[in-house]
């Protein structure tokens, strides 16, 4: 079964941006599913970034992704564990 990734972004309180779209590919958890969905928003968010800078709208620090699911956290946080996860494609 696919999962369905989403996400919005916002600068203050206003939404600049979102979407909601399936994964093009079946997870083997919902681990697997949370990165996927941080992978994309990662990418949106890169992508976003560079068109604010084009518009003139610097960012003034990082851009925080939050996610849900404390398997993907530890991941994300610790180098040490993504040796784990290189069977985890990149969908584009």
């Amino acid at each position: 079964r696919q999962s369905t990734s989403g996400c919005a972004f916002k600068i203050g309180t206003a939404i600049i941006s979102y979407f909601s779209k399936k994964q093009g590919h079946t997870s083997l958890s919902t681990f697997e599913a949370e990165i996927s969905a941080g992978t994309l928003a990662a990418c949106e968010a890169v992508h976003l970034r560079s068109l604010l800078a084009s518009l003139g709208y610097k960012p003034k620090g990082p851009t925080i992704i939050k996610i849900d699911n404390t398997a993907a956290l530890r991941v994300a946080e610790d180098p040490v564990m993504h040796d784990k996860t290189k069977h985890i494609l990149r969908n584009s």
